[in-house]
């Protein structure tokens, strides 16, 4: 997906602007560290979800980018993206993403307790990949995944898509979790 934005550090603030303006959050919750791994590569790290270490390597001791972000009336979200330039053209793409909501309250009328959003850089390969989030190589390269208060097996569900923006992934359960458990 590549975006409008001329810069890595554009599209970042964006994404920093949008995750402030997140109701969901708590207040003090609502920033996401940000480090360049490589020339033309920005990551922005919040609850330590990647597999590769990220947070341990790209952020060492910053303990904001290993700590979910705290939603108002309970649980969490963790956020993983890595930007790059878009080649010659001069703006960026959104090079892998993965997005978790987990612990959500009991009482929300979907019954829905988590879910995710795996946007991985390069099609998986060999056993086990996720291990953290229980992926496997049998599911969609891109999915997301609901979890339901319901029997294990009704949790089976991963929708195959395309890439998604993070900006809007973050304002639709945002506007779904506020509604869902009446926050002002």
């Amino acid at each position: 997906m590549i975006t409008p934005d001329r810069t890595l550090h554009a599209y970042a603030q964006r994404l920093q602007a949008a995750i402030a303006q997140c109701q969901s959050i708590e207040v003090g919750e609502r920033a996401i560290p940000t480090r360049e791994d490589r020339p033309g590569t920005l990551v922005l790290c919040r609850g330590g979800i990647d597999e590769a270490g990220v947070s341990n390597s790209l952020f060492p001791g910053d303990e904001r980018a290993a700590r979910p972000l705290n939603l108002v009336n309970g649980g969490a979200i963790s956020l993983y993206v890595r930007l790059r330039l878009a080649g010659k053209t001069g703006g960026c793409r959104v090079a892998s993403s993965k997005i978790t909501c987990m612990g959500l309250p009991p009482g929300n009328p979907n019954k829905m307790q988590s879910f995710r959003y795996d946007q991985p850089e390069g099609q998986p390969r060999g056993d086990g990949w996720e291990v953290q989030l229980n992926d496997n190589p049998e599911h969609p390269w891109r999915h997301l995944h609901i979890n339901f208060d319901l029997p294990h097996p009704a949790n089976e569900l991963r929708m195959p898509l395309g890439p998604v923006c993070p900006i809007l992934l973050l304002h639709t359960f945002n506007y779904w979790y506020c509604r869902t458990f009446s926050v002002a």
